[in-house]
């Protein structure tokens, strides 16, 4: 098996208007050694292979599709155990990747380092770069943990991959597996496995992967949900830590507080301003609208005082 192989893994379900911008990102790398495996989790709204179907002579590509919808940390699990490389980059199918980004992260990879992560551009909903910090202590406030990186096959082994639930286990009969089930965000739980271990992820200071910010991605209420979940599948690690995570909070706390009472001071003056226009244009309509009435009835009066000639002339030539 080829040490020097990565496989990038995209995670597919009912966005085919999107999908081939990601495989296209995929293949298009700089890098040359890649595969790319394309997991259809029963997409009923334009099968991944359909979508895909002009490059079905493409040999980097394979594609997998579910029997049964079975959810992402499912379709990540079924594309890296049927990766050839020794390297995996899992991608969204909604999401893509800069044509240079397994050629950087590689090369950030050091000996002493289980993966890579890169900075990240949000677009759609919102526009911004997420700068991206990958310790511990923001994974595991769902702060700073994006989907997409490099990491090692081995490490994922390892940790077991993403978390999953038992597919038929019925709700209430397992406490942990209630636990899994109400895991939103495997992506977020699976950095928590390799970080809790002291592994170490590297970072390309550079936004290399493009991520879409939709309507169904995390808010700051679900985030404190999602919280919740993972301390319940790591009370170990969430009790040693505890204290500096809550000091954490309380800093991005008064940190939102600051930058919100930054941007209500920017308002108030740009409502002032505003203000200020407003009052001015409605003096110089008033004024526009004053001239024109001056230069109106100056009009009319030269024509009423041409008119008056004019009929004196014909009166006088008759």
């Amino acid at each position: 098996m080829p040490n020097n192989l990565v496989s990038i893994v995209i995670a597919y379900y009912q966005t085919p208007d999107v999908l081939l911008k990601a495989v296209e990102s995929a293949l298009e790398q700089t890098y040359d050694e890649v595969e790319v495996i394309v997991v259809d989790d029963c997409s009923k709204k334009g099968p991944a292979a359909d979508v895909c179907a002009k490059f079905d002579s493409v040999g980097k590509l394979r594609m997998i599709r579910h029997e049964r919808n079975l959810g992402l940390a499912f379709s990540r699990n079924t594309g890296v155990s049927n990766a050839k490389g020794h390297l995996i980059v899992p991608l969204d199918g909604d999401d893509y990747l800069d044509k240079t980004y397994v050629e950087k992260v590689i090369a950030a990879l050091t000996e002493d380092a289980v993966g890579v992560c890169s900075d990240v551009q949000i677009f759609g909903n919102l526009n911004m770069i997420w700068k991206t910090t990958p310790d511990v202590l923001h994974v595991m406030c769902a702060m700073s943990s994006p989907s997409t990186f490099l990491y090692r096959k081995r490490a994922y082994d390892a940790v077991g991959g993403y978390t999953t639930a038992p597919v038929d286990a019925k709700p209430g009969t397992d406490p942990l597996a209630d636990l899994q089930r109400r895991l939103k965000h495997p992506d977020t739980e699976f950095w928590i496995k390799l970080l809790e271990r002291g592994w170490k992820i590297n970072k390309v200071d550079e936004p290399l992967y493009f991520y879409r910010k939709s309507e169904t991605s995390m808010s700051s209420d679900n985030r404190t949900t999602e919280i919740a979940v993972l301390a319940g599948l790591h009370p170990e690690l969430y009790t040693k830590h505890l204290t500096a995570i809550l000091q954490m909070e309380e800093e991005k706390y008064w940190q939102a507080k600051d930058e919100w009472q930054e941007l209500r001071k920017s308002y108030d003056n740009l409502l002032h301003y505003y203000t200020e226009l407003k009052d001015d244009y409605a003096k110089l309509s008033q004024t526009h609208h004053d001239l024109t009435n001056s230069r109106s009835w100056g009009v009319a009066q030269q024509l009423m005082k041409t008119s008056s000639t004019f009929k004196r002339v014909l009166k006088r030539d008759d």
